[in-house]
């Protein structure tokens, strides 16, 4: 932003341009846009089929960029050492060139199946720790596998906490019926609108509801 020129627009008067000396603050709407802009050039990088001939065997090369105030970017690459040096170097060459710092301290490698044995090579290369599976992405757990039971734990603990925090004793039956469906039902939404929620946790979260309408108490 240091180095372009901006004006005021007052009641289609344009004031006199001025040039920008600092960077945006924290939260600024332009800011998310801005990064958008930029990583957009690494996906174009990506998406080149001649890049360093190793690198056009990605297959798929899949750029995701999460929008509004989250910065983050999802990389897939096949399992192949060669891959993964060349992968580094445009990574590299991306930095050089916008000026953009890649924090890999933050970032983290998952991998499955036959890419176990080489975990520790690709971990040294990026500088960055390996991760576990489910990958919780944007509030939602992401697997190569279909989800368990225990990974819809969080949707139950937030039952549980909402619970613990409402003196259902105290309250009419009807009162209780409006917060289980104008709150607690809607607790599960978020993940219901990409999974199909197991039987099991249905049988919880309906165990929860019931516990609440009938007794009021969390603890009976």
């Amino acid at each position: 932003m240091s180095g372009g020129s901006v004006a005021v627009n007052v009641n289609d008067d344009v004031g006199h341009y001025f040039q920008t000396k600092k960077g945006l603050r924290q939260g600024d709407p332009l800011s998310p846009l801005l990064f958008n802009i930029m990583v957009d050039m690494l996906k174009v990088s990506l998406a080149e089929k001649n890049w360093m001939g190793n690198l056009r065997e990605l297959s798929p090369i899949w750029l995701m960029v999460g929008f509004r105030f989250s910065d983050d970017t999802v990389l897939f690459m096949d399992h192949d050492p060669d891959k993964a040096h060349n992968m580094k170097l445009l990574l590299f060459a991306f930095e050089q060139v916008l000026g953009l710092k890649i924090n890999f301290h933050k970032s983290e490698l998952f991998y499955f199946r036959d890419a176990e044995d080489k975990v520790e090579l690709y971990t040294v290369l990026f500088g960055c720790k390996a991760g576990n599976f489910p990958i919780n992405y944007l509030g939602i757990p992401i697997h190569f596998r279909k989800l368990k039971n225990c990974d819809w734990d969080k949707v139950e603990e937030r039952f549980e906490k909402r619970l613990s925090s409402w003196k259902g004793k105290h309250l009419l039956i009807g009162c209780r019926l409006t917060l289980i469906n104008s709150v607690l039902s809607s607790l599960p939404m978020y993940m219901m609108s990409f999974f199909y929620i197991p039987k099991g946790v249905l049988m919880n979260l309906d165990y929860f509801r019931l516990r609440f309408f009938w007794h009021g108490d969390e603890n009976k």
